[in-house]
C-alpha cells in the first residue's frame, strides 16, 4: 500500500490549499460565554474541514498530519460530532489531526435497513484496520488520502512539548433515549496505546498526563426541532485548532472544544 505522505497523492477536500487568510491571527475570545460560542461557530465556519469521502463517495475517516511552517498560518475543524471521536496530537513541531465515525469504528452501521450486514465482520475488526491500521500506515484508496499515517511522520512531530487530546462522547448509540455512559472506553485505551507505541512520549502507562479528554454531549434527536439544530446553531459538537507562525512575533497554536479553551495546546514560544 502506498502510505498516506506520497507526494504524488491527493484528497478530494482543499486542505491542499493555504487558508492562512481565514482569520489565522484571532486567536483569543471574549471571556463571556456567549462571546466564546459565537467565535466558535464563526471560526470552525471558516477553517478547513476536517473531513472528506472516498473516492467512491463514502463517508470514511479522516486523518491529516501538518508539519508547522514559518511563512503559513492555517486553521482546521471539525463540526457536527454527535458520537465520533476526534483526536489532535500536537507538539511545537506539527500537529496531527483525526476525525473518526462512531458509526464506521464503535459502533458499525448495517449495510441497508433491510439486512442485518455489516462492512466489517466484527467490530473489532471494523476498529482495526480503521483506527489502529490507518494509524500505523495511513490509508490511500484510488488516489485519495482517506487518512495520514502518524507512524510515517512520527519524526515529524515528536518533541517534548507534545501532547494528546480526544474529544468524546459522554454517550453512546442509542436508538431512543440516552444511550451507554462512557461507551468506548476499551477502544479509546487500545488507541491511545498504539499511538503511544508510535509516540512513545504519549505512552498512557508511563504518561498519562500527556494525554487530554474533553467528553462532549451528543446532540438527542429531541433536541432538533424543524427550526433549531444545537449542531448548526451553537458551538456543540465543534472543534477548532489554529496555527499561525507570527502572533505578535511568537508562534502561536490554539484548541478549543466546543467552548473549552484546551490550555496545553494553546501555547506560545519564540
Amino acid at each position: 500500500m502506498t502510505l498516506a505522505k506520497d507526494a504524488n497523492s491527493k484528497r478530494s477536500d482543499d486542505s491542499d490549499i493555504t487558508n492562512s487568510t481565514i482569520f489565522p491571527r484571532t486567536m483569543t475570545t471574549d471571556k463571556d460565554s456567549k462571546s466564546v460560542e459565537e467565535f466558535m461557530i464563526k471560526e470552525t465556519e471558516k477553517a478547513t474541514l476536517l473531513w472528506w469521502r472516498n473516492a467512491d463517495g463514502y463517508d470514511v475517516n479522516n486523518a491529516r498530519f501538518l508539519k508547522f511552517k514559518d511563512d503559513e498560518a492555517f486553521s482546521y475543524s471539525m463540526r457536527g460530532l454527535a458520537g465520533c471521536t476526534g483526536m489532535v496530537i500536537v507538539s511545537k513541531k506539527g500537529v496531527y489531526l483525526a476525525h473518526y465515525w462512531e458509526s464506521i469504528s464503535f459502533s458499525q452501521n448495517t449495510i441497508d435497513e433491510d439486512s442485518d450486514q455489516t462492512r466489517y465482520t466484527t467490530q473489532d475488526r471494523a476498529f482495526h484496520y480503521t483506527i489502529i491500521h490507518a494509524l500505523r500506515n495511513g490509508i490511500n484508496r484510488q488516489g485519495i488520502v482517506e487518512q495520514d499515517s502518524l507512524k510515517a511522520h512520527a519524526g515529524e512531530i515528536d518533541d517534548d512539548s507534545i501532547q494528546g487530546y480526544l474529544m468524546i462522547p459522554r454517550t453512546g448509540y442509542a436508538v431512543e433515549g440516552i444511550g451507554p455512559q462512557d461507551p468506548y472506553r476499551t477502544y479509546w485505551e487500545k488507541l491511545k496505546k498504539e499511538v503511544g507505541t508510535i509516540l512513545p512520549r504519549l505512552n498512557p502507562d508511563t504518561n498519562p498526563n500527556r494525554w487530554h479528554e474533553y467528553k462532549y454531549r451528543p446532540v438527542e434527536k429531541e433536541e432538533t426541532t424543524e427550526d433549531f439544530d444545537p449542531l448548526e446553531k451553537t458551538a456543540r459538537g465543534r472543534l477548532l485548532f489554529k496555527y499561525d507562525p507570527d502572533h505578535h512575533g511568537r508562534k502561536k497554536t490554539f484548541l478549543m472544544m466546543e467552548t473549552e479553551l484546551q490550555q496545553d495546546a494553546s501555547t506560545e514560544w519564540d
